[in-house]
């Protein structure tokens, strides 16, 4: 099946979620954390062009009760979100009610993070969108957002794909599963660790 370009609602999920294909990385440093991000470009339907949205792949947390890194998908550090979600990697950017890391009240209507009472991820996720003027809604409503981090980016789940982002667009490549733990988890033995 090709992905469908633009961003989408799964009533039985609970889920917004988006594909797109990431083309730079970036840390991002902000008292008490650093974030790390990833530029994600996706099809905009309006225009029927490509945008991009950075989205947050992790952050690593330097201050207060919560040391450690606070991962946006499955990775466990910087340099393993790094060489996991990599250039060129096929992603599926999702909040959900549902969802491991978060539990906003997400509807049709958007996105509630003031749903998340004591979960930390989520009250990260939440600080993040309210000092962006609430920018998952918008992203949601306009499927737009700011071109450079500092003004905004997305605390979503992100998972990674195997194909050719431009080929699944047009409907001549299909989506392949995420790629799973195992294989990765077999390819670490060969990555030095930092």
């Amino acid at each position: 099946m090709p992905i469908e370009p633009g961003i989408h609602y799964d009533a039985d999920r609970q889920t917004w979620y988006f594909y797109g294909q990431i083309d730079r990385h970036e840390q991002y440093e902000i008292p008490g954390a650093i974030v790390d991000l990833a530029r994600v470009r996706y099809w905009f339907v309006n225009e029927e062009s490509m945008r991009v949205v950075w989205v947050a792949l992790g952050m690593q947390i330097t201050y207060g009760r919560e040391h450690g890194y606070l991962t946006r998908g499955p990775w466990i550090n910087t340099t393993h979100a790094q060489r996991w979600a990599s250039l060129d990697s096929i992603v599926r950017v999702s909040v959900s009610s549902h969802g491991i890391y978060e539990s906003p009240t997400v509807s049709e209507d958007g996105v509630d993070w003031s749903t998340c009472l004591e979960q930390f991820s989520c009250q990260i996720a939440s600080s993040f969108d309210q000092q962006h003027l609430d920018l998952t809604n918008r992203f949601i409503e306009t499927g737009r957002a700011p071109g450079w981090y500092p003004w905004g980016f997305l605390f979503w789940y992100v998972d990674v794909f195997v194909g050719d982002f431009i080929r699944m667009i047009r409907g001549e490549d299909e989506i392949r599963e995420p790629v799973v733990m195992i294989e990765r988890i077999q390819t670490l033995k060969h990555w030095e660790w930092r």
